[in-house]
């Protein structure tokens, strides 16, 4: 079994009823709920928390040389950011926020080059221009 709660322990504190990111020492570290400030070690401690687990596992399991696949950290209720296949590595909880984020973000396509014929809606991404025209073609039958 993994000891997630020996792990967390370690990078997540509670003061005043709020979470609060044990590695950083400003405010932006403190959080209402305990997945936000798990997002946020995610999102900025990445290197620190995978190796908090390697050295757990290896302590509890006794392992030399195995590969630890790290995708279990993301959970069902974590979004990657859509301009991910383009080197974006931020994750949300909130669908809203990642609209926002998404809005702003650095690794956003500079234009919209692929345009629906049909209804003229535009799309940053081929594969989101393809998901679209199933559904408008669909819709005008």
């Amino acid at each position: 079994l993994f000891p997630e709660r020996e792990i967390w322990k370690s990078f997540i504190g509670t003061i005043e009823h709020k979470f609060r990111c044990l590695l950083c020492r400003d405010k932006d570290g403190q959080h209402s709920e305990s997945q936000r400030v798990k997002l946020h070690i995610y999102n900025h401690h990445i290197q620190t928390l995978r190796q908090k687990i390697w050295k757990v596992r290896k302590q509890r399991w006794k392992l030399d040389h195995v590969v630890i696949d790290y995708s279990f950290l993301q959970d069902m209720w974590m979004r990657k950011c859509t301009h991910g296949k383009n080197g974006c590595p931020e994750v949300f909880v909130d669908k809203v926020e990642l609209h926002h984020h998404a809005r702003k973000c650095s690794y956003r396509p500079k234009n919209k080059n692929f345009i629906c014929k049909h209804c003229k809606i535009k799309f940053y991404y081929d594969e989101d221009l393809w998901r679209h025209k199933k559904k408008c073609l669909r819709v005008q039958k």
